[in-house]
């Protein structure tokens, strides 16, 4: 049969190399051409016309793959052959006749549809065939649909080209050994074997039995993407991560089911030696003993060897059972038996914080040690601090108690060294998997060498055990359990995702031109304890076990203090993938309290007479922060090129970071606050602790329950390292969070050195907008907008000067956008020049009514507007442009129910609601937590809080949001324009602001 290939090989003159299968590096190269040997198209057929474009073109790409690499003396490009239209006979029809007589039809090739004038049809048809068939997939049929559609006025285009190229019939494959059935229910999609044909990974996840059962029933589960190969070529690809289960969350038999599958589909895509390869790793992972209870380590060394494997369209050849293979697997098992002894602590630990100690960053929870109350205890409760003996300096060193002694990094448990370890099990009863051999650590299994310095914390001043048995005396080791466990073996940063490849971008410009700091910065920090280097970086792989990433360096001058420089680690420089360090980090996963203002100021508004404050500062809080060892690897710091320094401690510029001082201090506040030393307010590293009088009634007589020593010497037993120079003694007047309190007149100012610095910041401002002649960046307007609704906190008239700033942050697309600021925006700049350019005004605090409950609802939805419901009143706003006009440049559903609660609040403005504690009932939980920390990361969101918590501010209320289900929610059928009947409407008449005015209507 003509065009049928009798000898069951692909047809003559293509490229017989096989496209499909990966070559291992370093192994032979394939022919690029034909093969002789085999039959070869008809070239005066259009099917073998067609059948040798497609391998000239094929032929074509890979030469310019070879030019791009560098090649050179690469052959010519060969031209494609021009097809001719073959005429077909047809069953008679009453339709026109394709005969080149009929308008539209074809003749013998020499006139169109245009006639002899005209382009011939031919021309245009064959430009545009060749194009779709350099498509591939759905893209090609669906350019032949489109084609056919115009050569002809009936039939399929794919019928069209069935008939147009007779293809023969298909040819049964070898029979498979071991499988006389010939029957492959677990066949792997054709679309993923693609993705590896491709360079890309495929993940197990996709190969397990209910996946593929799956993909057969419903192909559409695949879904395609656009992204680049590992030539730079543009290509369209399933996306492996669209719905489908996460590769390391993977049972232990869905693994095995899955790999049976993949070794199945293999030879089709991987040339045999890689199969072999591969089989091999299998095997051995498989024949692992306890393979249940090492599974997590298996699992994950598994993918990140496949992932390395499979990284471009040459296989890099690895060697399993090697020594360099089995160490690694070692120190895969390592890290998972370290995790395994914390994770689950942690875990715990966080759920219980985030209930515990969730607190907002503006408006507080009702707290226990509000105010002052002769019953509450404060100063009745008798002194009770640490073991006496100690001496009065402010600084008495940590004594380790009798049990403290090296960890040892073989059995994991302190007391003694590694070349003293006796034991054969781990803490969770695994089996150690290093020993000590002539003081060295090496792996069990293979003899390989393990590098202690993978282990090391750096120098912290932090007493893990003081800490245990402090926490456990006074009954808090439940509330922070993971505290002692992550000072000694390390804090977490986050859920990192493998690093693959190891990304060590340039320092940025700052950083280059300032690298005399630098280096003088990493020296210091090596002279600390707190980093080991310079090393190279292939000294750093083998000290870490694995790739790694650094994150670039700069430096700025520190703002108000000339001459001074600050390093900044940029862990938000995202790699070539799109990912920075920050982007694996969910900062919701380290919950902190934070001693807000309003809290500071409903204390003193509480407080009785004779109460002072002591303020106190840590010194360097983040650098005191041990680093879990298998997260140092993203955390390497770059100085000059080349020059690479391995960080034990948190930097500055980790989105964690907060959390994880925070983790130290909120222990630390809770023993002071045991003692009845406080109430305490803490916020980064800035303690602000009261104390009320036990007796007295005057200045002279008044007596107190602790003093400043004491704070100092319960520190130092715990290893906690509070500032030399930086704190105060208690009196009345104390700075805290850039204010300036006083408790016997009970007002709040802007602490001067603040007042200078926010002043700057405006005259800053204002010189680079230049009266509007000039744009602003968002960056600048932001920090803007934050500095003055701080500022509004002691000039509660100042929010009317904040109304345009906040619109003005809001109009911007992109946070690398500049814009011009409204003539509106450079007078209300104006006004706070003119106001932060005299001594700080004083506002008087006075005392929230106990907490209330309004009756008080919200919610939004997309269809039709925000509703609230106050009481048995009903209120409502609808959208004035339709939903794709509104939900644009960050505005959502969330930052709809975010502005129904400030719309309630300016709804209890209007009431003339102030000086009260009140609750707020909302369906979207996001938002709820998104108020109580303050912050989002939606910055349009972020823009609503922040105009919410100034009018909080002004008014001195503080708003609890709590969380109702939808179905109880009474400001639901409000939101969709179908207020209960039993409500009356209660007609606000207070204007939105302009930011809000543009998209929402009164009704």
């Amino acid at each position: 049969m003509a065009g049928q290939n009798l000898g069951g090989g692909r047809p003559g003159g293509i490229d017989n190399r096989s496209s499909s299968a990966y070559n291992q590096a370093g192994g032979p190269d394939q022919a690029r051409g034909g093969n002789p040997n085999q039959p070869q198209p008809d070239l005066t057929t259009t099917q073998g016309r067609v059948i040798e474009n497609e391998a000239r073109a094929r032929r074509n790409d890979e030469r310019q793959v070879r030019r791009v690499a560098g090649e050179e003396n690469v052959e010519a490009d060969e031209p494609l052959l021009e097809l001719v239209v073959e005429r077909r006979s047809r069953e008679p029809s009453n339709g026109p006749d394709l005969d080149g007589n009929t308008p539209g039809g074809l003749d013998d090739g020499t006139r169109g549809a245009n006639g002899a004038g005209g382009t011939r049809l031919e021309d245009r048809s064959l430009e545009a065939i060749l194009e779709a068939l350099k498509q591939d997939g759905d893209v090609r049929l669906k350019a032949l649909d489109a084609i056919g559609a115009v050569l002809t006025s009936s039939g399929s285009a794919r019928e069209k080209e069935k008939d147009a190229k007779p293809v023969g019939l298909l040819s049964e494959a070898p029979i498979a050994l071991g499988d006389p059935s010939g029957l492959q229910n677990n066949r792997v999609d054709q679309r993923l074997l693609n993705v590896v044909r491709l360079g890309f990974h495929l993940p197990l996840s996709l190969c397990t039995n209910d996946a593929i059962d799956a993909v057969r029933r419903k192909p559409s589960l695949l879904q395609c993407k656009n992204q680049h190969d590992a030539s730079g070529a543009k290509i369209s690809v399933v996306d492996v991560n669209a719905g489908w289960p996460d590769e390391h969350d993977m049972s232990s038999e869905e693994w095995r089911d899955a790999w049976t599958n993949y070794l199945l589909m293999l030879p089709e895509v991987l040339a045999s030696e890689g199969v072999e390869r591969l089989r091999a790793h299998h095997d051995f992972l498989v024949r692992q003993p306890n393979f249940t209870l090492c599974f997590p380590a298996i699992l994950r060394f598994d993918v990140a060897v496949r992932h390395n494997y499979f990284w471009g369209r040459a296989c890099v050849p690895f060697f399993p059972g090697s020594p360099e293979y089995v160490a690694a697997f070692m120190q895969q098992q390592n890290v998972v038996a370290l995790e395994a002894a914390t994770k689950s602590a942690w875990r715990g630990a966080d759920t219980r914080a985030s209930t515990s100690f969730r607190a907002p960053r503006v408006q507080p929870y009702e707290r226990n040690d509000r105010g002052w109350s002769g019953d509450r205890g404060w100063s009745n409760e008798p002194k009770r601090g640490p073991p006496s003996g100690g001496s009065s300096q402010p600084f008495r060193g940590g004594k380790p108690s009798a049990s403290t002694g090296p960890l040892c990094l073989i059995c994991a448990k302190s007391g003694h060294r590694a070349d003293r370890c006796t034991s054969t099990r781990l803490p969770n009863s695994t089996a150690v998997y290093a020993t000590s051999a002539n003081g060295r650590l090496v792996a069990v299994s293979s003899g390989a060498e393990l590098c202690k310095s993978w282990n090391a914390s750096g120098r912290i001043p932090c007493q893990s055990d003081s800490f245990e048995s402090e926490l456990r005396r006074w009954g808090l080791e439940d509330r922070f359990s993971t505290v002692s466990t992550r000072l000694r073996h390390g804090f977490p940063i986050g859920d990192m995702e493998p690093i693959l490849k190891t990304f060590t971008p340039a320092n940025h410009k700052g950083g280059v031109e300032h690298m005399d700091f630098i280096n003088a910065y990493v020296n210091e920090q090596v002279a600390l304890g707190h980093m080991t280097g310079p090393y190279s970086r292939a000294e750093v792989e083998r000290i870490l076990e694995s790739p790694f990433r650094s994150s670039p360096l700069s430096v700025i001058e520190k703002p108000n203090a000339p001459g001074k420089w600050r390093l900044i680690q940029n862990c938000s420089f995202k790699d070539e993938q799109g990912v920075s360090v920050n982007d694996m980090i969910d900062s919701d996963e380290f919950p902190t309290i934070w001693g807000t203002a309003a809290e500071v100021a409903d204390i003193i508004a509480n407080c009785p007479e004779g109460t002072q404050m002591a303020s106190l500062d840590i010194d360097a809080a983040y650098r005191r922060i041990p680093i879990y060892p298998a997260h140092k690897a993203y955390l390497v710091v770059q100085s000059e090129v080349n020059h690479f320094f391995i960080d034990h401690v948190c930097p500055f510029g980790v989105t964690s970071g907060s959390g994880l001082q925070g983790a130290i201090m909120d222990a630390f506040v809770a023993l002071l606050d045991v003692r009845m030393w406080g109430p305490n307010r803490k916020w980064v590293d800035d303690l602000l602790n009261f104390r009320f009088p036990c007796s007295g009634r005057d200045t002279e007589s008044w007596s107190y329950g602790h003093n400043i020593q004491d704070i100092f010497q319960l520190a130092g037993f715990l290893g906690v390292p509070l500032h030399q120079e930086k704190w105060s003694s208690h009196a009345f007047q104390a700075e805290y969070a850039g204010f300036a309190w006083d408790t016997a007149e009970k007002t709040v100012a802007l602490a001067e050195r603040k007042r200078l610095k926010y002043l700057a910041r405006v005259v800053n401002a204002l010189q680079t907008a230049r009266d509007g002649s000039a744009r602003l960046d968002f960056k600048t307007v932001q920090k803007l907008n934050g500095t003055l609704s701080h500022c509004a906190f002691v000039y509660p008239r100042g929010r009317t000067f904040l109304s345009g700033l906040y619109a003005f942050a809001a109009s911007f697309v992109s946070e690398h956008a500049t814009r011009y600021p409204p003539k509106s925006v450079v007078s209300d700049m104006k006004w706070w020049r003119e106001t932060l350019s005299h001594p700080s005004a004083k506002r008087a605090i006075h005392p929230r009514r106990p907490l209330q409950d309004l009756d008080l609802w919200v919610d939004a939805s997309s269809s039709w507007g925000i509703g609230l419901v106050v009481g048995n009143q009903w209120d409502a706003w609808r959208w004035s442009k339709s939903r794709n006009q509104w939900h644009t440049n960050g505005r959502d559903i969330g930052w709809a129910e975010m502005v129904a609660i400030e719309l309630a609040l300016m709804t209890l403005e209007e009431l003339g609601v102030a000086d009260a504690d009140t609750l707020v009932r909302s369906d979207n939980e996001g938002v709820v937590r998104a108020f109580r920390r303050g912050r989002s990361r939606n910055f349009q969101v972020n823009l609503s809080i922040r105009r919410t918590e100034a009018l909080c501010m002004s008014l001195n209320i503080a708003v609890h949001p709590v969380y109702v289900n939808t179905k109880v929610n009474r400001a639901d059928p409000v939101s969709r324009g179908t207020p209960d009947a039993s409500l009356t409407r209660m007609k606000t008449s207070f204007k939105l602001p302009s930011e809000l005015s543009e998209f929402l209507i009164h009704v």
